[in-house]
């Protein structure tokens, strides 16, 4: 055995006892998101902090992450979850599909859609978008629409807060 992989705060603290005095890697996976500084799930995960290189599956994530645990930037390494970029691809969609989503998303004739697939989660960075969006000059947001899709993993609270936000700079009609 060369590395060790952990995914999760328990693997990773069994790994870091098992690995203290051998000659191997441990590499571990941090999560999507950043835990409050006083919680025991963050007392928990410095564990995933103290491996010998680190993953993080986004840069909007990395930055708090290595501030939060005090990780040295090149322990960090960005490895983003994969897109089926098949699964989006124009060429294998049935034109009735296409329709049919541009019904049931309410998506005007004509728009054009930047569709946002992934995990709605502060995480995934959906508020930048979103504050991306509010600087654009509004003659230039005809015509299209935005459509974030995925999971909410059960994080309704930051739905609702995206879904605020865009409320408050006269952007409902913009996104899905």
């Amino acid at each position: 055995v060369d590395i060790v992989h952990a995914y999760n705060a328990g693997a990773a603290w069994s790994a870091l006892a098992a690995t203290e005095k051998l000659a191997v890697w441990l590499v571990t996976n941090l999560p999507e998101t950043v835990p409050s500084r006083r919680s025991l799930r963050a007392l928990y995960q410095t564990s995933l902090a103290r491996g010998d290189h680190v993953i993080v599956h986004s840069s909007f994530t990395a930055a708090p992450m290595i501030e939060r645990f005090d990780i040295p930037r090149e322990r960090v390494t960005v490895v983003p979850n994969p897109i089926d970029a098949q699964l989006f691809d124009p060429a294998t969609m049935r034109p009735e599909r296409v329709l049919g989503l541009r019904t049931a998303w309410n998506i005007p004739e004509g728009d054009r859609i930047v569709l946002v697939p992934g995990p709605i989660t502060a995480s995934a960075g959906q508020s930048v978008l979103v504050e991306a969006a509010r600087l654009i000059p509004q003659h230039l947001l005809r015509g299209i629409t935005f459509v974030l899709l995925g999971d909410t993993h059960g994080g309704q609270r930051y739905v609702r807060a995206l879904t605020k936000r865009i409320k408050a700079h006269g952007l409902v009609s913009k996104f899905r």
